[in-house]
C-alpha cells in the first residue's frame, strides 16, 4: 500500500495519506482499529461515500485520530490526529496501513469486470422491458 506522510515545518510526522484504490472505506477504519491501544469511536455509516467526508473516528491512547477522503471524491485517505499534530501515536497507525497488503492486481481485474457485468446487466434488463 503506497503511503504518502504529510511532515510539518520542523520535518514531525503530521498525518499520512493511502491510496483508497481498492481499499474501501471499511477496510480502512478496520486497520485503524487494529492498532494496539486503539478504541473505535465511529465507524462509516450506509452510503457515507455519499454524505461525508470525515467517516471514521478512534481513540489511540487517548488521542483521537480520523480517516477522511478530502472533498468526498479523493483518491487518497488522509489519516491523522484531529486535530492535527505531531503525536507518537501517529506512527503506529502508520505502521497498520504500512504492513497491510492491498489487493492484487487479478482482485481488481476481478472486480472491475463483475462491475462491468453488472451494468451489462442492468442496461440489457431495462431494455427488455421497454
Amino acid at each position: 500500500m503506497r503511503i504518502f506522510e504529510i511532515f510539518d515545518q520542523e520535518g514531525r510526522l503530521l498525518a499520512f495519506e493511502v491510496d483508497n484504490a481498492g481499499l474501501g472505506r471499511r477496510r480502512a477504519c478496520r486497520l485503524l482499529f487494529e492498532v494496539p491501544g486503539c478504541r473505535p469511536v465511529r465507524r462509516p455509516k450506509s452510503l457515507s461515500w455519499l454524505r461525508e467526508d470525515s467517516f471514521c473516528e478512534a481513540d489511540i491512547e487517548g488521542v483521537r485520530f480520523a480517516i477522511e477522503e478530502p472533498f468526498g471524491d479523493s483518491s487518497r485517505y488522509w489519516i491523522g490526529p484531529n486535530p492535527p499534530r505531531a503525536v507518537p501515536q501517529i506512527e503506529m497507525a502508520r505502521k497498520a496501513f504500512e504492513h497491510s497488503r492491498g489487493p492484487t492486481a487479478w482482485v481488481r481485474i476481478v472486480v472491475v469486470v463483475l462491475f462491468a457485468a453488472a451494468v451489462a446487466a442492468i442496461a440489457a434488463a431495462k431494455l427488455v422491458n421497454r
